[in-house]
């Protein structure tokens, strides 16, 4: 609007819905599933381009999880739009997180009823066509957490299958209360999950079982995670091994940064930053395994 109220119609299109433009961007507001809007976020101050120019000086790929939640897909699409534009060139996506949780903003909907398994799938697949519409070569996928029979990840497989690009799966398999031994004795549950997911697909999506690739797109030790510990980077550098030896395609540790000196991840710090246990593992598979 200009100061005076009025509109400039030659920055709005027909629906009302902003012509965007990308030159003077500034962080944006994030929005909390208690319906409150704040600034800044979870992850303290680092806002979106910034981590997706960090990810792009370190020679890394990105993988974005657009709002399924409370946007919209022209929303999806214009991020899609505003990557490209700015040369991020990622391939990765998905459509919300973990939706059918419900400490998900949207999954719980304005109606004040929760958000079905159904729902989720035909809102994917209008994500897919609008961001799709914009850029053919990205590759997008769901991020549920559950993937059994039920779940909003089998109604996208079951009802969208030839439009999921890969299939991300999320788990966190230690606990706080788990002694060293039975922490290690759960590295064996990767595999047990990736034969679940394949036999939902078997059964649902027989024709793309074989062929959709299965990402893990949140996955964290968990507990073992001081600074000095050495459990969790041997931990983390035989999780990593899991995820060769089972044929998964990528797979992104949660998380790298969180506000203050807590949380999962492994780049931490609210006054000087410093590499905590499980950093190392990275450092080894890319610096010594190849």
């Amino acid at each position: 609007r200009r100061p005076d109220g009025s509109v400039d119609v030659s920055r709005v299109d027909a629906e009302g819905y902003p012509r965007i433009d990308y030159s003077g961007y500034q962080p944006q507001i994030t929005t909390e599933n208690d319906g409150k809007i704040r600034t800044g976020g979870w992850h303290g101050h680092v806002d979106v381009k910034l981590l997706h120019e960090l990810v792009r000086e370190v020679g890394a790929k990105a993988v974005v999880i657009v709002n399924g939640g409370t946007g919209r897909p022209r929303d999806a699409a214009e991020w899609v739009r505003w990557s490209r534009s700015m040369g991020y060139q990622v391939e990765y996506w998905e459509v919300g997180n973990e939706l059918d949780g419900s400490w998900e903003a949207g999954h719980v909907k304005r109606d004040g009823k929760v958000l079905t398994a159904a729902e989720y799938s035909a809102r994917y697949a209008e994500f897919v066509a609008a961001m799709k519409a914009v850029d053919p070569s990205i590759r997008i996928g769901p991020a549920a957490v559950n993937f059994g029979p039920g779940s909003f990840g089998e109604a996208v497989l079951r009802d969208h299958a030839d439009l999921v690009d890969f299939f991300p799966v999320h788990t966190y398999p230690v606990v706080g209360s788990d002694p060293v031994e039975v922490a290690f004795e759960k590295l064996a549950t990767l595999g047990t999950q990736v034969e679940e997911v394949r036999a939902t697909m078997r059964r649902v999506a027989p024709a793309r079982a074989a062929t959709i690739p299965i990402t893990y797109t949140e996955w964290n030790g968990g507990t073992h995670q001081g600074a000095g510990d050495l459990t969790s980077a041997l931990w983390s550098c035989l999780w990593i091994g899991e995820l060769f030896r089972h044929g998964i395609e990528s797979a992104n540790e949660w998380d790298a940064l969180s506000q203050g000196d807590g949380g999962y991840n492994w780049i931490t710090g609210s006054v000087k930053a410093w590499r905590r246990s499980q950093y190392w593992a990275f450092w080894l598979w890319s610096k010594r395994m190849g």
